[in-house]
């Protein structure tokens, strides 16, 4: 009897210090997200020509407009600047690139240019589908289920599989 106390007294002792390490974690975390995204601008505000990236540049803002700008801020103006940002890239030069089709049609969206938001993701479909042999599926169900959500008025940028 008292073997099995002391084993559910280290599993509850594990799971409360397992709890509050991801409590912890999370809000440690989070309270940096201004300070990333403003470190982050100011990088991209260095590059004086958008158009003329390296793909290794294109790919990092990209990644930082969706993951720091989409999903973890609500400001207007970081919005603009990144959806600005995207359109010369996707307009300009990279016309046919998923990710920053996807990333763009998002921010438009949060933006609340739904409609062109939508127009972007079909783009982005379209290509998916043209493009099946590149092993797409994924993308392709990702994709139609971002447009139903669009299409419905959902916030994508809270649900955790856009995360």
């Amino acid at each position: 009897m008292k073997r099995l106390s002391i084993v559910v007294t280290m599993i509850l002792l594990f799971s409360a210090m397992v709890t509050f390490a991801q409590e912890t974690t999370v809000t440690h975390y989070d309270r940096y997200w201004s300070e990333l995204i403003k470190t982050d601008i100011e990088q991209i505000k260095k590059f004086t020509d958008l158009s003329a990236l390296t793909s290794e540049q294109r790919i990092k803002i990209s990644d930082m407009c969706y993951t720091d700008v989409f999903l973890h801020s609500d400001d207007t103006a970081n919005i603009a600047m990144a959806v600005r940002w995207l359109s010369i890239i996707v307009d300009n030069r990279y016309p046919f690139d998923p990710d920053a089709l996807d990333t763009y049609a998002c921010l438009l969206y949060k933006a609340g240019k739904k409609e062109d938001a939508l127009a972007v993701e079909r783009k982005y479909l379209k290509w998916c589908s043209d493009n099946k042999a590149r092993g797409t599926d994924i993308r392709t169900q990702h994709v139609a289920l971002t447009i139903e959500k669009m299409t419905n008025g959902e916030k994508i940028w809270l649900e955790k599989e856009f995360q």
